[in-house]
């Protein structure tokens, strides 16, 4: 509901829990890997 209240709606919503590759913080996973998680 936060998200609602701050923007007013909600246009995607995405819930894509997976355990790939290394644990590391999202901001800094290279591209080219992003690009392969989500074309799986």
């Amino acid at each position: 509901m936060a998200a609602i209240e701050a923007t007013g709606r909600v246009d995607v919503l995405v819930n894509n829990a997976v355990a790939w590759g290394d644990i590391q913080p999202f901001d800094t996973v290279p591209d080219e890997e992003w690009t392969a998680l989500i074309r799986s």
